[in-house]
């Protein structure tokens, strides 16, 4: 994604959600593009290397001012697949606490329990986990809004059908969540009540095809030969409606050349 196009993604989930600015503390907003080289956790298509290998990543709220409040904060995953935007005072001060810890921690859907309808996963799922530090509490809910993410490849956002996105506190019972989905830019957000499990899922009847370098290679090469068909067919048919010259003799003598 290019940086017009992100800032507009960021600044209108910034829109939408109260008391959310943006801050020298968020990411660079080239962090919530498209997604980059990508392997993959689960089953899905693995693309050629370079990749980025997805791995648990750490981020970090203060708490700041009197009363405290948590700071407003935006967070992508290295491999761009997944982020997380948390409003000012979104988590709840506690006595002692200095700081909210946040692990993201990428898993394969297929280990985590079915989703309703028979909905099927797009990507990775994303295990959100958030704590207090020092204490490392576990925090259950959040006391502001805080918006989920995720970005989708090219290919998805022309095969799929509706995207959802969905939530489960243990990684077994899912909830589908009212989902806002921008195909221009190619990111599904929702408003997530607290951490958990979250995951991008879409029905079964649409086709899942990763957005991976070989698959572009055969989707060219298939039009190139139907391409080269068509040209083919054309030439012949062009040729066969072409009228015939048969080569004609010397003109016929005139009458009074035939008289000489």
């Amino acid at each position: 994604m290019n940086r017009l196009a992100a800032s507009a993604v960021l600044l209108a989930c910034l829109a939408g959600t109260p008391g959310l600015h943006p801050s020298d503390r968020l990411p660079p907003v080239d962090e919530l593009g498209v997604p980059a080289t990508h392997r993959w956790v689960g089953s899905a298509p693995i693309p050629a290397s370079p990749a980025i290998q997805p791995a648990t990543e750490m981020f970090e709220l203060r708490f700041r001012g009197r009363p405290p409040r948590s700071d407003l904060g935006g967070f992508a995953t290295r491999d761009q697949q997944f982020f997380v935007l948390f409003s000012e005072g979104a988590i709840p001060p506690s006595p002692g606490q200095t700081s909210v810890r946040i692990e993201v921690a990428p898993l394969d859907p297929a280990a985590l329990g079915p989703r309703p309808e028979g909905l099927q996963a797009v990507g990775d799922a994303y295990r959100l986990q958030v704590s207090y530090a020092p204490s490392g509490r576990p925090i259950e809910r959040f006391a502001a809004e805080v918006k989920a993410g995720f970005s989708y490849s090219l290919a998805a956002s022309t095969t799929l059908a509706e995207l959802t996105v969905m939530h489960s506190r243990d990684g077994r019972a899912w909830t589908k969540l009212d989902t806002a989905d921008a195909p221009s830019v190619r990111e599904a957000t929702s408003q997530i009540s607290g951490p958990g499990y979250l995951l991008l899922a879409t029905s079964p009847a649409a086709a899942l095809t990763g957005d991976t370098p070989g698959a572009g290679r055969r989707r060219l090469a298939v039009a190139l030969v139907a391409a080269v068909v068509l040209v083919a067919v054309l030439l012949v048919l062009r040729r066969r409606a072409r009228p015939r010259h048969r080569r004609q003799g010397p003109p016929a003598a005139t009458g009074r050349e035939q008289r000489r």
